[in-house]
C-alpha cells in the first residue's frame, strides 16, 4: 500500500540513534571467560561472579558453575 513503508520506517527508526554511523565499532566492553577462554560481551554475558574484588563474566551457566566451584584456580589463570 502507498505510504506503508514510510510509516513502518518511522516506527523502526524510533529506538535507534538519529545517526547510527556515529556508533564506534568495538565500543562494547569485551572480557574473557576465565573458564573456557571465550570472548564475552559484558552486557550479553550469561552470568557474572565476584572473587577477591574482581568481577568475572561467563559465556554459559556451566562455566559460571565451574568457576564458582574453584574460583582460585580460574582467577589465577591456571585453567
Amino acid at each position: 500500500m502507498p505510504g506503508e513503508h514510510t510509516a513502518l520506517a518511522a516506527l523502526c527508526a524510533a529506538p535507534f540513534p538519529p545517526n547510527p554511523t556515529t556508533l564506534k565499532r568495538g565500543s562494547m566492553a569485551t572480557v574473557t571467560d576465565p573458564v573456557c577462554g571465550m570472548t564475552v560481551d559484558e552486557s550479553a554475558a550469561t552470568g557474572s561472579a565476584s572473587y577477591e574484588g574482581a568481577t568475572y563474566y561467563f559465556c554459559s551457566s556451566a562455566c559460571q558453575e565451574r568457576f564458582e566451584a574453584e574460583p582460585e584456580m580460574y582467577a589465577s589463570g591456571d585453567r
